[in-house]
């Protein structure tokens, strides 16, 4: 019978553990699984280090003649999950996921696929982006993913591409903001160089100056609206992270409701109700007193985006939720004319469609005249054939338990700790860019003391819980 070891990252978290072996056991045992629990403790004061702590895991279980492994956080335990061996990584972890590219929580590897990438790497400290870097090893060392095309372009069309240095579009500010409004954007990202002077990076798609009312896309991988309210309080919605890709964001706000609510692709992000928090009629900064408006950068030509824009419009009505399915899901009718149960036609009064480029400015195909001026931009054809091909992991189906823990990731619309940043810029600026030698960082180059092993023997002679304190 194959071997499976169960490898653990672990430190500070001893209820948890206790929590964690006790329903493990059982769940594996039920299944009469022929296993080994991995736990590995961090014991010093560093950071922590779940790469390296799942390196000497794994290595253990080479000298324990494991087939395969599963890297598994201690604060998830199964429910209903698959531990059966596979001939390629398989990520377990799939129940909420937290993006589409994920491959943390629970993951499944053979022991040649871990081998032949050279394991984790040895250099994420704290919390964030070692599993990215496993995703990115497995692909570079062409082990077995799931193949996904992604369309940029349904029909041949053109693009507006912004370079993310000194591109945009500046038109006339329409919107006013004592009535109801809908901003509409359809875009595609392009991977960003990330700025190791700052402690995120923010790419704007959409922008009113002064205090800025904006529409970004940052380097937490999130599509963000932000606004200030009269009271200068601050008030943001942020998306779940994705990669880049072909997207849309629709933005409403109801002038009596006093709210905000911000949509991908037809479906609802986020609300901001401003009614409880405001006793004036009008609750937001006077946007109004802003002549222009800019799309690609923000006030004083900064914080510009590099991807492509193919459209844009602005209503002076709140689309409801169908009319907003249909925009966001719109390829065959332009904007102008009402379809299936997209009726506010007669109110849009600034659409782009970048096919309809005169003298490098963006036409307005409405009756407003809202003419676009184009700065630094290029115009580019894009067709059906052209796709983004992009690799995530197998999946199985799975349901699991997770216990409360601390969120040490994105809080408040910033990473928590600075580690997770030097992380995040060393993956996005050193890793994709080809600057890192896999072959020297990772289970070849795992270094770590020893501070003790446990070994207890389970019931039956094919389970144990070996237990490893180590400094790193």
């Amino acid at each position: 019978m194959e071997k499976l070891a169960i490898i653990v990252p672990y430190r500070d978290r001893y209820d948890q553990l206790l929590s964690f072996q006790e329903k493990i056991v059982k769940y594996l045992d039920n299944r009469d699984f022929n296993y080994c629990i991995i736990i590995v403790e961090q014991d010093n004061a560093s950071a922590f280090n779940r790469g390296t702590l799942l390196n000497i895991g794994f290595k253990e279980a080479v000298k324990q003649r494991c087939d395969y492994v599963v890297f598994h956080d201690v604060d998830m335990t199964p429910i209903e999950v698959d531990y059966s061996n596979s001939d390629y990584p398989v990520h377990l972890a799939t129940q909420d996921l937290p993006f589409e590219e994920y491959f943390g929580g629970i993951t499944l590897f053979p022991v040649k696929d871990f081998e032949k990438i050279n394991g984790f790497s040895n250099t994420y400290w704290g919390w964030g982006f070692e599993d990215d870097d496993l995703r990115y090893r497995c692909i570079k060392n062409n082990i077995r993913l799931d193949r996904q095309h992604r369309e940029l372009a349904d029909t041949s069309k053109s693009v507006l591409k912004f370079n993310g240095q000194n591109a945009f579009v500046k038109l006339r500010n329409t919107i006013d903001i004592s009535q109801d409004f809908t901003i509409f954007i359809s875009f595609c990202p392009e991977k960003m160089k990330l700025n190791p002077d700052k402690e995120s990076d923010r790419f704007t798609l959409f922008n009113i100056p002064g205090y800025d009312f904006s529409i970004l896309y940052n380097s937490f991988k999130r599509v963000v609206l932000q606004f200030f309210d009269k009271r200068k309080k601050f008030h943001q919605i942020a998306s779940k992270p994705f990669s880049p890709r072909s997207s849309n964001v629709l933005v409403t706000f109801s002038a009596s409701e006093r709210e905000f609510n911000m949509y991908m692709h037809g479906k609802l992000v986020g609300t901001i109700n401003l009614r409880a928090k405001s006793t004036v009629h009008n609750p937001l900064h006077d946007y109004n007193k802003e002549p222009f408006i800019y799309l690609g950068c923000s006030e004083g030509n900064k914080e510009f985006f590099k991807g492509t824009i193919d459209t844009f419009a602005l209503w002076d009505s709140c689309l409801n939720k169908n009319e907003v399915k249909e925009v966001c899901n719109n390829r065959y009718f332009g904007l102008v004319q009402d379809f299936n149960n997209y009726n506010a036609a007669a109110h849009i009064n600034t659409y782009y469609d970048t096919r309809f480029i005169k003298n490098y400015n963006l036409m307005d195909l409405t009756e407003g005249g809202n003419t676009g001026s184009i700065k630094n931009c290029e115009i580019m054809k894009y067709n059906a054939k052209d796709y983004i091909v992009d690799f995530i992991p197998y999946r199985r189906d799975s349901k699991i338990r997770v216990e409360e823990h601390e969120n040490n990731g994105y809080t408040d619309g910033m990473w928590k700790d600075q580690n997770t940043r030097w992380n995040q810029l060393r993956f996005e600026n050193e890793v994709q860019e080809g600057s890192v030698d896999f072959t020297k960082d990772g289970l070849s180059n795992c270094k770590f003391t020893l501070h003790g092993r446990t070994k207890e023997n389970l019931k039956g002679s094919r389970r144990s819980i070996i237990h490893l304190n180590v400094g790193i």
